[in-house]
């Protein structure tokens, strides 16, 4: 029994001892050395010219500075490529513009933000108008690296 215990303790430490390959993070190369350059895209747009400018409205109203009497229940949660964690206003008039058209985005966006308080200010409104230029997501194309690359990157990137 105690040359079973023994054995295994060896065996647990040659375990130990050796590594697995894919436990290693090496982002930048790969088993046959060559080096990975980080691509960019640029997104295409076609533009709705038929459509004109759009404009979307939402309205939030509140209680007591803070109570959220009526708000919006859909936004757009994208704002310059990343979600939005908290959504606003603003993303929901964004959302309703773009639905009346069917667009992806709107471009050159101008926002209005209205504010109205009641009564000694227990209780108002926000409302946001945009409007802009509605466009739709057609594609993408790869656009040359600038900037420092990394070593030995066959990007052109000096």
């Amino acid at each position: 029994m105690k040359k079973l215990i023994v054995l295994g303790g060896l065996a647990a430490v040659a375990m130990a001892m050796t590594g697995c390959k894919t436990t290693l993070d090496d982002r930048w190369t790969s088993d046959l050395h060559t080096k990975l350059c980080p691509a960019a895209f640029k997104p295409k747009y076609e533009v709705m010219a038929d459509k004109g400018i759009v404009s979307g409205k939402a309205t939030k109203s509140y209680w007591f500075w803070f109570i959220g009497k009526e708000s919006p229940d859909t936004y757009a949660y994208e704002r310059n490529g990343f979600p939005s964690i908290v959504p606003t206003v603003a993303d929901a008039a964004l959302y309703d513009a773009c639905s009346k058209v069917g667009a992806q985005i709107l471009l050159a966006p101008r926002y209005t933000v209205t504010k109205e308080a009641g009564i000694l200010w227990f209780d108002g409104s926000t409302t946001v108008t945009v409007e802009g230029v509605p466009a739709r997501l057609v594609g993408a194309e790869e656009v040359e690296c600038k900037g420092p690359a990394p070593a030995g990157c066959p990007c052109g990137a000096k």
